[in-house]
């Protein structure tokens, strides 16, 4: 993805092919260096036809570190994140970068939907700076999430700035057995973690 000549141009062409075609075995896409922007590399990921635990589909930096793979996106209103989880199962996000660079809509991840076995690993997520506790504003974002948000995984990545570093509240029915590890995650206005309606939540060695 990206680069000269790629399989695929940007982020959200790849996550169409997906969304049109699914998979029949695990993927990977590699993710070559530079600084990508623009709402091409904002990526809404739903149901995805034949992933499974054997079948995952891994979005990763081509040289394995995230200092060289950076996604800007400016939030809106209407798609406040830069990578959404929406409906996506066994998907992981790995040696990225990806920063929201709207002072209003600041949110750069978001799950919802029935988001379930999904990774995001030594990972740099940015939101704004600013006084603000709004939750437009939180980096990582979930909101009114059920039992079938499920199993995810957040691990040793560096979440800064933002309202909250992590915003996530769930329904009646309990969001279940979702982890946050050895994440550092700093500069946040107005709180770290916020988790709300939360069964076997893990929140460990985090910094």
């Amino acid at each position: 993805i990206g680069g000269t000549s790629p399989d695929y141009a940007t982020l959200s062409a790849a996550v169409s092919a997906l969304s049109s075609s699914g998979v029949s075995g695990p993927v990977t896409f590699h993710i070559r260096d530079g600084n990508y922007s623009g709402s091409s590399w904002q990526a809404n990921i739903g149901v995805i036809t034949g992933v499974s635990a054997a079948n995952r589909i891994t979005f990763d930096a081509a040289n394995g570190s995230s200092g060289n793979v950076n996604i800007s996106v400016a939030g809106t209103s209407s798609a406040n994140y830069v990578l959404r989880f929406n409906g996506a199962s066994f998907v992981t996000f790995k040696n990225i970068s990806l920063t929201n660079t709207s002072t209003s809509y600041g949110r750069v991840i978001e799950f919802t939907g029935n988001s379930a076995s999904d990774s995001i690993s030594n990972c740099k997520l940015t939101g704004p700076g600013g006084n603000s506790s709004s939750t437009n504003r939180a980096v990582i974002y979930a909101n009114n999430i059920s039992a079938t948000v499920a199993n995810n995984v957040f691990y040793k990545n560096e979440i800064s700035k933002g309202s909250y570093g992590v915003y996530w509240y769930g329904s009646f029915s309990y969001n279940v057995n979702n982890a946050f590890v050895g994440n550092t995650i700093k500069e946040n206005y107005y709180g770290s973690i916020y988790t709300y309606r939360s069964s076997g939540i893990v929140i460990k060695d985090n910094n």
